[in-house]
């Protein structure tokens, strides 16, 4: 039958109303007709003889029974059981008490034997003929979150959706947790993740050079240059070994969004590439004050690593300018420089973005003393120091 999200006025969701046959796989807000009643499906299961509603021995694990989870329509028509017969049929006859779907998606069901009568359209709720049963969801996201689908896919293809299936298109959530798109036959695309920490990154990652990748993105479309901006976390798999690194800019020209990255080299052959939900956090080292010099430590100010951290990046600032020469430094963990090729605040500028850090998944341990050291300055040297550590927990890699 065509797949519809229906809400009842109690506030219960009804995902698709038909006769319990064997061999089905069924979900949560599926309403199934077995020996005269109706059962509403609270947990997902294969239909299979012991949990047959009514009947199985376990059947109490699956369904509710009929005047249960807000259902009781279903029981509670005038005349006796519903009877559904799926879609509305002008040829059809039909009695008292049977249900069909209207062609907009509304449930309705007979007050009286009636044929080539069809039920009312929106918003009438009777006809001399047929009352309202359930009232069918909008387009697109339904009352419970869920997303309508077009072209009928049946509950086997959207279990299996490789099946080929002319026409078919659908977006879907599936056990896994993420979010998947089956459209005109073809195979199955991961979109996205309505709750997981890690996602898939859209679009066919490819490979351009060790610190850049593309994915495609027809007529930006889709935005991927302002969604995969400054501060996303990545991982990714090289020869079964993981690799993290962050995105530092994103930028769109025909049909694929050009992504630039700190972090592990991005070798031939990665495979699995995903980003957080999260963005990295931007720690702020304690500032250096005044006019700098060549010195370990400046001032003595020190930060303490809050968590184990995965590390990816320093950015740094000044104040004032300097100028002639450059000036120069690195950030230490307990006394040893996570960025051995130093940051450089060229003469006249005020930044430095994007130093790499050094091996990012040798991590940062809790309650580490992170320091600066000013390796060189300018001649005229600049003013007031700013430093952050771009980086993200460790727990954060294990995260589903």
């Amino acid at each position: 039958m065509d797949i519809k999200y229906w809400k009842k006025s109690e506030g219960s969701i009804i995902r698709s109303i038909d006769d319990w046959v064997l061999s089905e796989n069924l979900e949560v807000g599926d309403v199934r007709l077995n020996g005269g009643a109706a059962y509403f499906c609270w947990a997902a299961h294969l239909s299979a003889a012991n949990y047959e509603p009514g009947v199985g021995a376990d059947w109490e694990d699956v369904w509710k029974p009929p005047l249960a989870m807000g259902v009781q329509g279903i029981q509670g028509i005038p005349g006796g059981t519903l009877a559904w017969k799926g879609p509305y049929n002008a040829s059809t006859q039909y009695a008292a008490n049977d249900g069909v779907l209207s062609t907009e998606g509304r449930a309705f069901y007979a007050l009286q034997p009636t044929k080539g009568n069809a039920p009312p359209t929106y918003p009438t709720t009777t006809n001399a003929y047929w009352s309202l049963f359930a009232e069918a969801g909008l387009d697109g996201i339904q009352a419970d979150g869920s997303v309508a689908m077009t072209g009928a896919l049946t509950l086997t293809q959207i279990a299996t959706p490789s099946e080929p299936a002319a026409s078919k298109t659908a977006i879907y959530a599936k056990s896994d947790g993420k979010i998947y798109k089956y459209a005109n036959g073809g195979a199955e695309t991961e979109i996205g993740s309505g709750a997981g920490f890690w996602s898939s990154v859209p679009g066919t990652p490819t490979r351009v050079s060790d610190t850049q990748f593309t994915i495609t993105d027809s007529g930006n479309a889709n935005k991927y240059d302002k969604i995969f901006t400054k501060g996303t976390i990545l991982q990714w798999t090289e020869t079964a070994t993981f690799c993290t690194g962050m995105i530092v800019s994103a930028s769109y020209g025909a049909n694929t969004v050009t992504i630039n990255i700190v972090g592990d080299s991005l070798t031939a052959g990665f495979t699995a590439m995903k980003y957080c939900i999260h963005k990295a956090i931007r720690l702020r080292l304690p500032v250096v004050p005044g006019t700098l010099a060549v010195a370990d430590n400046p001032s003595g100010v020190y930060e303490y690593m809050p968590w184990d951290a995965i590390k990816l990046s320093i950015d740094v600032f000044v104040g004032t300018a300097g100028t002639t020469n450059a000036t120069t430094g690195h950030v230490n963990d307990d006394g040893t420089a996570i960025n051995s090729a130093d940051f450089s605040i060229a003469s006249t500028e005020t930044s430095d973005l994007g130093n790499v850090c050094d091996a990012p998944t040798t991590i940062i341990a809790a309650g580490s003393k992170l320091s600066i050291d000013i390796t060189a300055v300018s001649t005229t040297a600049p003013v007031d120091l700013y430093v952050y550590l771009w980086c993200y927990p460790e727990s954060w890699r294990y995260m589903a």
